[in-house]
């Protein structure tokens, strides 16, 4: 799983940075941006868990996708939010965790808000808290343990920056409901893949 996250997210930075590197043309002798953030946008990530129960039940890092809605595309900033570097951002992902016949499952659906602390051309630096409502499945034969699916709640705070207009990274620290006795809390690094047209 993590040599396929890798992969994926090699492939897809390669592909988005030749594809839509170039989102701005000269119009009088000024930049003018020419596209539009595309509605939905791939991110990828690792995560690392703090407890050690379940870093030894379920590994020391996992790999996770997901896809935020750009706020931007549906026109939901308003030019108030705007002018304060504001942004809310809906958001989906699923990690899978895995060790052995042990396996832990998290689906979060949230919403991340960020506030732009310092801002370039096409490059800023953000600061972001998010929460969300999740939904979560844990496996441990040995130790008996099937949750099923159970609901959880989760928050976290991350700061991210903007490499380039089309690729945003970012890292944080996420707190979740314990499962069957196993935290998954933990830190996380991702990136964010922005398309145009």
């Amino acid at each position: 799983m993590k040599k396929i996250t890798a992969l994926c997210l090699l492939a897809a930075l390669l592909f988005a940075q030749a594809a839509f590197a170039d989102v701005s043309v000269e119009a009088g002798g000024k930049k003018a941006d020419e596209k539009k953030i595309f509605l939905l946008s791939p991110t990828i990530g690792y995560f690392f868990p703090t407890s050690g129960k379940t870093r030894d039940a379920f590994g020391n890092s996992s790999g996770g996708v997901g896809v935020t809605i750009n706020p931007e595309a549906l026109g939901w900033e308003s030019p108030r939010m705007r002018a304060a570097g504001i942004t809310l951002t809906p958001y989906f992902g699923y990690t899978h965790m895995g060790k052995g016949e042990n396996d832990a499952y998290i689906i979060p659906i949230g919403l991340a808000t960020s506030w732009r602390l310092q801002q370039g051309p096409h490059h800023s630096l953000t600061l972001g808290l998010g929460a969300a409502v999740q939904a979560v499945k844990v496996e441990v034969p040995s130790a008996g343990v099937d949750s099923g699916w159970e609901a959880g709640f989760g928050g976290r705070v991350t700061i991210g920056y903007s490499l380039a207009r089309w690729l945003e990274v970012s890292a944080g620290y996420s707190l979740m409901t314990d499962v069957d006795g196993y935290s998954f809390n933990g830190f996380s690094v991702g990136a964010k893949i922005n398309f145009y047209f």
